[in-house]
């Protein structure tokens, strides 16, 4: 962890801002399948909450990607193990592919604009805070 995290981390807790989302970017045409199964996660109470960029949305912002945007709520990102679980869920329930990278950002980042052409100035490496990947390397309990 950089000291830029550090600084974030209390600035985040001082604020109460704990919250955070996987973020997460479906083919467009696996959209439909994937929001529907994180909507019954949801439901069974497995996820806290989602969100999910419309066709409207991705359109109206003229976006030549091939990918929607999702984001998996987390309401306390100090909560590594919950963090962890939460992106296990993702990648056990198959919410993403193999192929699929997808990252964790702290809502504190998202408020204060920090995307991944400014994180340097803020501090940090990576406008997000963990990929699971290297959460997964951590030890569990």
């Amino acid at each position: 962890m950089t000291e830029g995290h550090a600084e974030l981390d209390e600035a985040a807790f001082n604020r109460e801002e704990l919250g955070g989302e996987w973020l997460l970017f479906p083919k467009r045409q696996m959209i439909g399948t994937v929001w529907q199964r994180v909507l019954e996660l949801v439901a069974d109470g497995r996820l806290y909450d989602a969100q999910v960029g419309t066709a409207w949305h991705h359109e109206a912002r003229s976006s030549r990607s091939k990918r929607y945007y999702m984001g998996i709520a987390v309401p306390n990102y100090f909560d590594v193990s919950d963090v962890y679980r939460v992106g296990d869920l993702i990648t056990t329930e198959d919410i993403v592919g193999d192929d699929q990278v997808f990252f964790f950002k702290p809502l504190l980042y998202t408020r204060l604009g920090i995307h991944q052409r400014n994180a340097e100035s803020y501090g940090i490496d990576s406008s997000t805070r963990y990929t699971f990947s290297a959460l997964r390397d951590l030890t569990m309990d």
